[in-house]
């Protein structure tokens, strides 16, 4: 990044005195920080996106192949309010929302993770709602939160807006990634470049797979890429993820018995 000058989220993130790489050089091996610091390393595993990475390492032909790759933007909304939830969601963790009238996807009854989520466990509780945004979907900021409050009046998960207590609103970009008819290509192409310079890019955004980025996949990605640079063996959830998909997994795979 520092080849064209620090990003506006790198800025902030210097000035909130956050430690953040800046700078990758992979033939020498370093990564250059935001504080100064160099580290150097053999084998390079990345998680962050990959349009970040191909700037970081300066490459032109990298950045214009993950700059074709498409994902979405996600509001995430917090609602905090008095009382306890309604009896129907009560016991309920989070709940999808097909329907065009809500511009959220899924609400989460984000107090029922834990006590700790709420100032006054018994006398406060929380929602949280997840709104995709994309080219195709634009949403107007400034009203989205009062918007998100009315739509979950209609839908019985708040019963009184008088209620809400508390409002909180962050936006994540990326938020997810999004399969288009040539992302298999460009990832075929970026990933096996940087493979060529010993660094291997996994999870959501690091691999860019929509069909294997939840948690469990971005877990195994991890664990799978460790025993390739070790033993060479196959990544199936990077590069089978339908097979992953289908069936119960158990750990060790027998495709590395057979192999």
């Amino acid at each position: 990044m520092r080849s064209g000058g620090l990003s506006a989220a790198a800025s902030r993130r210097r000035t909130s005195g956050w430690l953040c790489a800046e700078q990758i050089d992979p033939a020498h091996k370093t990564i250059s920080f935001s504080d100064g610091r160099k580290l150097t390393y053999e084998t390079l595993i990345n998680t962050a996106p990959l349009s970040w990475l191909a700037r970081a390492l300066g490459n032109a032909e990298l950045a214009a192949h993950s700059d074709r790759l498409k994902s979405s933007t996600v509001h995430v909304i917090g609602i905090g309010l008095k009382g306890q939830p309604p009896e129907s969601i009560r016991k309920m963790c989070w709940i999808y929302f097909p329907e065009t009238d809500s511009s959220f996807y899924r609400v989460t009854v984000f107090s029922n993770y834990s006590p700790n989520n709420v100032p006054s466990p018994g006398s406060t509780w929380s929602l949280m709602a997840e709104v995709a945004e994309s080219e195709h979907l634009p949403r107007e900021s400034g009203q989205l939160v009062e918007d998100v409050v009315n739509q979950m009046v209609t839908n019985r998960l708040i019963q009184d807006p008088d209620l809400v207590i508390s409002r909180w609103h962050t936006v994540l970009t990326p938020g997810y990634p999004t399969p288009s008819l040539d992302r298999n290509l460009i990832l075929d192409r970026t990933l096996s470049m940087l493979q060529e310079r010993g660094i291997y890019s996994r999870g959501r955004f690091g691999a860019w797979k929509y069909e294997v980025s939840n948690q469990d996949h971005s877990f195994m990605q991890g664990v799978e890429v460790v025993d390739n640079i070790l033993y060479g063996r196959f990544e199936l959830t990077l590069n089978l993820p339908d097979l992953v998909n289908q069936r119960y997994n158990p750990f060790p795979y027998a495709e590395w018995e057979a192999a």
